[in-house]
């Protein structure tokens, strides 16, 4: 029986594959800890995860 391979979701961030963790960690220029933690804080969305690390590079804080 042949099963269809589903593509994978483009827009979120799986923790659990290293490929895409090393690749966000070189992208965004954070540790695997700070990458951990900013999932948490903000969603494993990607965009939500690049604009928290913008704000963090800057020196904001978040409005909560």
């Amino acid at each position: 029986m042949l099963c269809t391979k589903h593509p994978p979701i483009r827009n979120l961030i799986d923790l659990a594959d290293p490929s895409q963790v090393r690749t966000l960690k070189r992208r965004l220029g954070i540790s695997g800890s700070d990458l951990r933690r900013i999932v948490e804080k903000s969603g494993n969305s990607i965009t939500a995860v690049t604009k928290e690390v913008e704000l963090e590079k800057n020196g904001c804080t978040h409005p909560s």
